[in-house]
């Protein structure tokens, strides 16, 4: 899915958890898209910015490359965990990055399972319920947060990415 088809991936652990079940669907689910988003790390690292940019777009490429900025170690993680980034074109671009192949392949294996496994017991209305009022209320508060912690790391990513102790791109 994340090689292949530009769908989000939430559709795909959506058809595992209604297939499947919320533990199997998400277990199915992480270990595909795992995959698939190391896949398309090396894809872009290995044929490089022609192929990335033919893939993801040359405008969503160029706001991804000017928005990394020696910021790309906090960035990414983060757009992983929330729902609002194209994590799946971003696997690609991140291949053109300073992000070294070990520290991808960890970051995607925790973000991307913490992600599945949220969703998947979400969708299946186990982790916070959709049909009482203060499961509404819950989910709007976490939307609220993630909105607010989106701004919050995208503004500070400089300043939060020079204190990462395993940050090489210091001045």
């Amino acid at each position: 899915q994340v090689v292949i088809l530009p769908i989000p991936s939430i559709v795909f652990t959506g058809a595992g958890v209604l297939l499947f079940g919320p533990i199997k669907g998400a277990i199915y689910s992480a270990t595909g898209i795992i995959l698939g988003s190391i896949t398309a790390y090396f894809i872009g690292k290995i044929l490089g910015v022609k192929t990335v940019k033919w893939l993801v777009g040359e405008e969503t490429l160029n706001k991804a490359i000017k928005s990394f900025n020696k910021t790309d170690k906090i960035l990414l993680p983060f757009m992983f965990l929330f729902p609002f980034f194209p994590d799946d074109l971003l696997c690609f671009i991140s291949g053109l990055t300073t992000i070294k192949p070990f520290y991808f392949i960890i970051m995607v294996i925790i973000t991307r399972t913490i992600s599945i496994t949220v969703s998947s017991l979400s969708l299946n209305n186990n982790l916070i319920p959709f049909d009482t009022w203060w499961g509404i209320l819950l989910w709007a508060l976490v939307f609220i947060i993630t909105v607010f912690l989106t701004f919050f790391i995208t503004l500070k990513a400089n300043k939060l990415s020079e204190k990462l102790p395993f940050n090489k791109n210091k001045n």
